[in-house]
């Protein structure tokens, strides 16, 4: 009796065996490639864009004056092995200026250059937004990034000296954030930095 338990209990472990074996077998043979099934071989890249925001990621004026100004630096460098193509956008806007009679007194430029200090673009007086929304820098167009180059961003906010009384605009208030966005079908991440904080 004992004999047959023993080869009982054999019998049981073997099959145990092949059927974990079969089962990892196929499971380690098993690979699905989708959208291109005659494909021999599966490439995956991801980019890396590193955002270093030099005094915290927002631009404001508080309680505004004629000649009050605010800005913003950053740059922006491509980590990765492949050209990127990526917007830069305002987040959370908060614009009471538009609110009142003149918005067009709250204007802002940016500059952006490489890591040369050589300009790329240059976009100048341009009303500022009262919602969130892309900066228009490259006439509606994303910004391509070769692998290894940054690109620097200075954004000033001006609230134009009218030489009259603009009195309906003072204590008004504008905040925003600048972010960026990477064109559409590229797979990324992120790190942004805050340095000088």
């Amino acid at each position: 009796m004992e004999r047959k338990s023993t080869v009982f209990l054999t019998v049981i472990a073997v099959l145990t065996l092949l059927i974990a074996v079969v089962g990892a077998t196929f499971a380690y043979f098993t690979v699905t490639i989708s959208g291109n099934e005659n494909a021999t071989s599966t490439i995956i890249r991801t980019a890396n864009i590193k955002i270093t925001y030099t005094s915290g990621d927002n631009i404001y004026i508080e309680n505004a004056e004629p000649g009050s100004t605010g800005t913003l630096t950053f740059s922006v460098e491509n980590e990765g092995d492949r050209a990127l193509d990526y917007y830069v956008k305002w987040t959370d806007v908060v614009n009471t200026f538009a609110e009142g009679t003149h918005p067009e007194e709250l204007v802002y430029s940016v500059t952006v250059t490489d890591g040369s200090s050589n300009s790329l673009y240059t976009l100048s007086n341009t009303i500022a937004p009262s919602t969130d929304g892309y900066i228009n820098i490259n006439s509606n167009d994303p910004i391509t990034i070769a692998p290894g180059v940054t690109h620097n961003y200075s954004i000033t906010l001006s609230f134009y000296e009218m030489n009259s009384a603009q009195n309906y605009n003072q204590g008004r208030t504008f905040s925003a954030e600048a972010d960026i966005e990477l064109a559409a079908n590229q797979y990324f991440s992120t790190d942004a930095v805050y340095s000088g904080v």
